[in-house]
């Protein structure tokens, strides 16, 4: 959730969805979430206090369209035609993003007997 929605006067908005288009950009990326924790407490703290994650082996354009979309303040994430128009959309860029390692996923498709290199492939 948005940083705003966890505020007394907090708001769901067309940018807490921006948020969360950040939160599962990064997940997508990472296999994990930009903030966690098994305490509901510390990870409100997170999202409100800790700066946003970057992840270094990924372009400076992603990790600006991260940087944006996770941004704690409402006011200042892109609109529509600003995340459209963002430098990391030119050209092909999700080619160049690596998929992260999934094991409990492969081991999964091997009970399935499906050899993940092949299903990936």
């Amino acid at each position: 959730m948005a940083p705003e929605i966890f505020q007394d006067d907090g708001v769901h908005s067309y940018y807490s969805d921006m948020w969360s288009f950040g939160c599962i950009l990064y997940e997508l990326a990472t296999g994990k979430p930009p903030f966690y924790t098994s305490s509901l407490k510390d990870l409100v703290n997170m999202i409100q206090d800790n700066p946003t994650p970057t992840i270094p082996e990924f372009s400076d354009e992603f990790n600006d369209l991260l940087c944006k979309l996770l941004e704690k303040e409402p006011t200042c994430r892109p609109s529509w035609e600003e995340l459209c128009n963002h430098p990391f959309w030119k050209g092909d860029p999700l080619k160049t993003l690596p998929m992260p390692e999934q094991p409990q996923f492969d081991e999964y498709l091997r009970g399935k007997g499906i050899d993940p290199e092949h299903f990936y492939a």
